[in-house]
């Protein structure tokens, strides 16, 4: 920069100076003298670059006379003209404000004569009379949403020329959104298209703000709503602010107005809106939730802090993509103004810090954000920016709701919280009093972490970034055995299993392994109870064939009093409620009661009474929830065992269409008898609530990544006392599959 000093600044002649500029001053004696003493006059020659955008800001300058141009560099690396200044107003005042780099290049178009103020000087007298800093901010708010705005309009729409960029800004409306605000609804009447500057939308069906799956995200440079301008129909979704949002508005009133005035440039505009609809901003329709998110942890008790939680998980995560790690000291760093974290979101500096916060998750994959200890500024941007909000708790703590955690609802009403429980140890094998926890919050899952174990870091970040490995087991009666062997193979081959699921007795065996127990454990077990006479207790058939007593003291024997939600492994199990004809997923709850609800085979073995309602087993609607699965792991690696054959009772049976069980109890005694082959009530009962998911196997397959089926035709339902061989079968079929999928990357 290059200037020619011109005068001392004379008392008399300030009030004169001061009354040109389009900004509200604090014109008292003690400001003019305190201004007289820093400011420089300077003259700068037409054709002169004052200063590049990106270069350090280390003063700003009134224009006394002059012309200035100001042009910025888009993301296709054009030079946009944006404005121009002329006397009266202020230059380079921005990143002055806001400790930002320069955020344009400034020209010179006329001679210019400019007032001086280095930034020790200016930060002096913010000092000295407060209210300049916030004055100084409103007008600068402008400015800063204009520049933004450049660089969006001119990415989505091509290069304006500087007139009709003006003429074409000056016609859109801001709109600014909290975190969690709606833009509009289903059904609403649309006569306007949204373009975001600042901030991230979500698309959701049937106007349902609590849909986990969002249809889409509309981010920083998309629009949306564009079709209405031209077709002015209702609102096919609801559209809401993920993030505190800057949007701009036009109006279809609007765009025809300057379809008016500047045919090519909207002839242009709306050629750039079909060519992307056509090419498929259908990518917002499609995004994957892997792509980025915001990881927000509040802490409950010091646990947290002490052990540098937020660090370890930070570590964590970068196995799995380009993490930034803020809290406020750190945000301060890295954006370059002290005190910046905590700039409240009434300020004009907020547009630049959440600019600055957008242009980082374009670089980011992770940015995890670390709230202070009280409510502050800081911690309600936390909240604001959060995807997800990570509850950290000390589980010895007491678990009522933390101060901070009772405004999360008012500044983030949609973000998804989790609980992590933390534990120094686990005097009982297990934690034990999630439920306490879990009654007093609204979390869509929960975690428990070992402070000290270090698999459990992994897991947790596993589990966070869709990369965790969710096992889902079927029924199938002995049949099911099988699964015991297909875990084997997954633990020889280090797959990390991070949620178990099941149904009948893939629930059974999927409860045991949730409970950490070994192979060797799971294989005793199965040794113990695989035979008939320790399972059947049969009784007089009014509700089932069997009494149940001995299945039921089994399943209390295995699990004791543990609860599901204790589990380190996350579990669940499906039954099916006859009284309200539906299917339950059992997330909560003693272990036992889930897992006997979930093998209820009807007319076998007794319901189970559940609050009045009648339980049986969770094949009847789903004996492979694979879908379930899949919500629950979150598109993680999927693995599903089926140990319902596709084709069964296929051993040449002939019989009547009136069999008669009391002539076939003759028979069986008569050598000479060439009497009736039926199959008996108990295979035909467990094949029955088999078939339904068989027959829709093909459509759950094509969500799994790896689709196990051991071949264990040759068995049966009830053949129990053939495990080690069903097991085999199982090890054997579970090797390959997981061969096929490290070479092929599936395996069905």
């Amino acid at each position: 920069m290059t200037g020619n000093h011109l005068h001392t600044m004379t008392l008399t002649r300030i009030p004169e100076k001061m009354l040109k500029f389009n900004i509200s001053l604090p014109l008292t004696d003690r400001f003019l003298i305190d201004v007289a003493r820093v400011l420089e006059p300077v003259r700068f020659s037409k054709g002169t670059v004052m200063f590049h955008q990106g270069d350090p800001a280390d003063c700003m300058y009134l224009i006394d006379s002059g012309k200035l141009e100001v042009s910025v560099t888009t993301s296709a690396h054009t030079q946009l003209v944006v404005s121009t200044l002329n006397e009266g107003e202020l230059v380079g005042e921005m990143a002055l404000v806001v400790d930002l780099r320069r955020s344009a290049t400034i020209t010179v178009l006329e001679d210019a004569e400019l007032l001086r103020l280095a930034k020790p000087d200016f930060d002096t007298l913010t000092v000295n009379h407060p209210a300049l800093l916030k004055e100084f901010g409103n007008y600068i708010k402008p400015r800063l949403q204009g520049d933004r705005l450049a660089t969006i309009i001119t990415s989505l729409f091509g290069h304006m020329e500087l007139d009709i960029f003006k003429d074409f800004s000056d016609r859109l409306e801001w709109v600014c959104l909290d975190a969690g605000e709606i833009l509009f609804n289903e059904s609403d009447y649309g006569d306007c298209m949204y373009i975001v500057v600042n901030g991230r939308l979500g698309v959701v069906p049937d106007g349902d703000l609590s849909n986990e799956h969002l249809l889409g995200e509309v981010r920083p440079g998309e629009s949306i709503g564009e079709f209405s301008v031209f077709t002015e129909e209702k609102r096919n979704s609801t559209v809401f602010a993920i993030r505190d949002s800057n949007i701009v508005k036009l109006t279809a009133k609007n765009f025809f107005e300057l379809s008016e005035v500047h045919p090519k440039t909207i002839f242009s505009i709306t050629r750039s809106i079909i060519q992307r609809y056509q090419r498929g901003d259908k990518q917002r329709l499609a995004f994957n939730d892997k792509n980025g998110m915001n990881l927000t942890i509040v802490y409950i008790g010091e646990l947290g802090r002490n052990i540098h939680f937020a660090d370890l998980l930070n570590n964590g995560l970068t196995e799995y993509g380009k993490t930034l790690h803020l809290n406020s000291q750190g945000f301060d760093r890295a954006f370059g103004k002290k005190g910046a974290a905590q700039i409240s979101a009434e300020y004009a500096a907020d547009i630049a810090i959440i600019s600055w916060l957008n242009d980082r998750e374009v670089e980011e994959d992770y940015i995890l954000y670390e709230v202070d200890e009280t409510m502050t500024e800081w911690s309600q941007r936390c909240i604001r920016q959060a995807d997800r909000i990570l509850i950290v708790a000390d589980s010895s703590s007491s678990p009522e709701l933390s101060e901070i955690e009772q405004h999360i609802v008012r500044f983030n009403p949609r973000a998804r919280q989790e609980l992590v429980l933390l534990h120094r140890e686990l005097p009982y094998g297990h934690p034990i009093g999630t439920e306490l926890w879990l009654n007093v919050r609204h979390v869509k899952t929960h975690h428990h972490l070992r402070i000290k174990e270090r698999l459990d870091y992994k897991r947790l970040s596993r589990r966070l970034t869709s990369n965790g490995a969710g096992l889902v087991l079927s029924g199938g009666g002995a049949r099911g055995l099988s699964h015991i062997g297909v875990v084997r193979a997954l633990m020889e081959a280090d797959i990390e299993i991070d949620f178990i699921g099941g149904t009948s007795m893939g629930a059974l065996l999927a409860g045991v392994f949730a409970t950490g127990r070994s192979y060797e454990e799971v294989l005793a077990l199965a040794k113990q109870y695989s035979s008939p006479s320790v399972l059947m207790d049969y009784t007089l058939p009014t509700t089932s064939l069997i009494k149940t007593a001995k299945v039921t003291k089994i399943l209390q024997d295995m699990y004791g009093d543990l609860r599901i939600e204790d589990l380190m492994i996350p579990f669940f199990c499906m039954s099916t409620n006859l009284t309200r004809a539906k299917a339950v997923i059992h997330q909560r709850g003693l272990l036992w009661e889930a897992v006997r609800a979930s093998v209820a085979i009807p007319a076998i073995f007794s319901p189970f009474c559940a609050e009045g309602d009648v339980l049986v087993d969770g094949g009847v609607m789903n004996n492979l929830p694979i879908d379930v699965m899949h919500g629950i792991s979150e598109q993680g690696l999927l693995i599903a065992v089926n140990a319902s054959p596709e084709m069964d009772m296929n051993q040449n049976y002939h019989f009547s269409p009136s069999f008669s069980g009391w002539k076939a109890l003759i028979d069986k005694f008569n050598p000479f008898s060439t009497g009736e082959h039926a199959p008996q009530i108990m295979n035909i009962m467990m094949r029955t609530i088999e078939v339904n998911t068989v027959s829709h196997l093909d459509d759950s397959k094509e969500l799994t990544d790896m689709f196990i089926q051991p071949p264990i035709n040759d068995f049966s339902i009830k053949d129990f006392d053939a495990y080690e061989a069903i097991i085999n079968v199982g090890y054997e079929e579970g090797k390959k599959c997981i061969e096929a999928w490290q070479k092929n990357g599936k395996c069905h």
